[in-house]
């Protein structure tokens, strides 16, 4: 069978979510069933190496899609003809997207529902495109891929149209650069990144709905009590960051406090392996990744309840109401002045962490392309 693959977000040395959740999967897809051909479709110049197997073809498309504009031309007009010149059987879309004009049977992957929940924390033209045309993919799409349980519930309660034999789940997992660091290794990451002392780590996009502000909010309550302890916040400023900036001027301890901004993947293992606890209380998530990798580096985790990160975290963390500052200064306090079970959470992790891999994810995502195949 002829299968077309939406890989745009293989873009080397730029890889987000989506890109490494479409890599780690379509490449394991790809080497393994070698009796189907897969047709990968991107926007920009393909790197060599994403071409995993002899049974890829790369097809690039003269026309960009880096702007909802760009968007609606590219889907609704690029896809379909590639996919309908090159006879394409199935149609996977691994980044939200979807093309509602083809009659080639998809999967679409949507990774959540932010747009609906956060909507004031999206770019207007961006959150009016979402508003258009995900539903229309929701309904256009003959499967629908979601990251987790909670997204999946998520989707049926938003769109009640949705049948549930028609999501599958198919999680995350981690990277193999994030690991346990020796003592050593430790040591020589918070010389150079917190002057010796001990931290507490977030990594992610610098935006309301990661709740940095509640973060640097109740570090106050941690920093009083351990003076010694820093607060390390790690990843690019995205929007809306005006709050953000007031609690970090109003911190009484905000020489505790660092923004790295972005941090190359390397050095981000590191920086996850040699912390006190990750501390991820996002309000909105449709996976968490951060939370399994600190799992991977035998770390201790303090996320929020009632989401995904709950999900992924299970017994393995420190959950908390997100919107209480009290409750996740008293998580972050507990976790650094309790090392017993700061001890118990990790050993947890590592039981916790099995449970979510990409080979899993993988096996998991084929076994909806071939129930989809045996239609055809």
């Amino acid at each position: 069978m002829r299968i077309a693959v939406n890989v745009r977000f293989l873009i080397k040395d730029k890889f987000e979510g989506v890109g490494w959740y479409t890599y780690e999967i379509i490449s394991r897809i790809v080497r393994k069933h070698p009796e189907h051909e897969f047709l990968f479709i991107h926007d920009r110049p393909l790197a060599p190496e994403y071409i995993f197997a002899d049974n890829v073809r790369s097809i690039k498309t003269w026309l960009p899609s880096r702007h909802p504009i760009l968007w609606y031309f590219w889907f609704e007009h690029a896809i379909p003809r590639i996919l309908a010149r090159e006879k394409a059987d199935l149609f996977l879309s691994f980044d939200g997207h979807l093309s509602v004009k083809t009659d080639v049977p998809s999967i679409y992957v949507l990774h959540d529902l932010a747009y609906l929940h956060y909507p004031n924390e999206i770019p207007n033209t961006v959150l009016q495109f979402y508003k258009k045309y995900i539903p229309q993919y929701v309904a256009k799409a003959a499967h629908i891929i979601s990251v987790s349980e909670h997204g999946a519930q998520d989707l049926q309660q938003q769109f009640p149209k949705v049948q549930k034999q028609n999501i599958s789940v198919v999680g995350n997992g981690c990277r193999q650069i994030f690991q346990a660091l020796s003592s050593e290794d430790k040591k020589a990451t918070r010389i150079k990144h917190s002057n010796g002392k001990p931290y507490l780590f977030f990594v992610g996009a610098v935006q309301p709905r990661k709740n940095i502000r509640r973060i640097i909010e109740a570090f106050d309550y941690v920093a009083k009590e351990f003076p010694d302890t820093q607060l390390l916040i790690a990843g690019r400023h995205a929007w809306k960051t005006d709050t953000i900036k007031e609690a970090y001027e109003a911190s009484t301890y905000k020489d505790n406090i660092q923004f790295l901004g972005f941090v190359e993947d390397s050095e981000l293992a590191k920086l996850m392996a040699s912390t006190e606890a990750l501390v991820y209380p996002s309000l909105f998530e449709g996976f968490g990744v951060p939370v399994l990798e600190a799992m991977h580096c035998d770390v201790p985790v303090i996320s929020s309840k009632g989401s995904s990160m709950a999900e992924v975290v299970g017994e393995a963390g420190l959950l908390v109401d997100p919107t209480s500052v009290e409750q996740l200064g008293a998580a972050m306090r507990t976790v650094i002045a309790d090392k017993n079970l700061a001890q118990q959470l990790i050993a947890k992790g590592q039981i916790q962490r099995q449970k979510f891999s990409w080979d899993i994810a993988a096996d998991k995502m084929y076994t909806v392309i071939e129930n989809m195949l045996s239609k055809i």
